[in-house]
């Protein structure tokens, strides 16, 4: 694998830690984090109990934040968290890029103002808050393998029924059935 380097010389102009770290100082202004671990792209943050991960993707050039209890082997990213409030206003929180040091300091405030917002029974330590962002990584997954296997089967269904084989059809679809448009039901 081949490295770009324009991507290694332009992380120090970029400033991501540096800003990391005046951006989310009220993790440890107002949470008592501290600062554990920084890198030129990564920036970690830790209570008693949880854990804040800020990170610049090496060849991406995605920002996001991911947190996490210390007690479990999981991490969750910031739109998961928001989307428990709010599904609709969750998309805006997806990692954005940031190439160009104003494009860091803006996402990163946007990051961080979600984290602010929608983050207090998080980074409080509750476990409630966590046993639902497993429960939703959960859904997520079963509702990515129903997609994935709708995919592969509605072709064959399609088919069986076009050919006049609706026996198969319906067999077929009938294992897809929650993934079925209100139309193919």
């Amino acid at each position: 694998m081949l490295k770009n380097p324009k991507n290694t010389a332009d992380r120090r102009s970029l400033g991501f830690a540096k800003e990391v770290r005046e951006v989310y100082s009220f993790l440890e202004v107002q949470w008592g984090f501290k600062c554990v671990r920084q890198e030129k792209t990564f920036v970690r943050y830790e209570s008693s109990e949880v854990y804040v991960d800020v990170y610049h993707g090496r060849s991406s050039f995605e920002i996001g934040v991911e947190i996490g209890n210390k007690s479990s082997e999981h991490s969750f990213n910031l739109e998961a968290l928001v989307a428990l409030f709010d599904k609709e206003l969750s998309r805006e929180y997806w990692a954005a890029g940031g190439r160009t040091a104003e494009a860091v300091r803006r996402a990163l405030k946007k990051q961080a103002e979600g984290l602010s917002r929608y983050g207090g029974s998080a980074l409080s330590g509750h476990q409630s808050i966590f046993d639902r962002l497993e429960q939703l990584r959960t859904d997520r997954s079963a509702a990515m393998v129903l997609d994935s296997k709708a995919y592969q089967i509605r072709p064959k269904a399609d088919a069986a029924f076009r050919r006049g084989d609706y026996k198969e059809a319906v067999k077929l679809y009938s294992s897809i059935e929650t993934a079925l448009s209100p139309i193919e039901r």
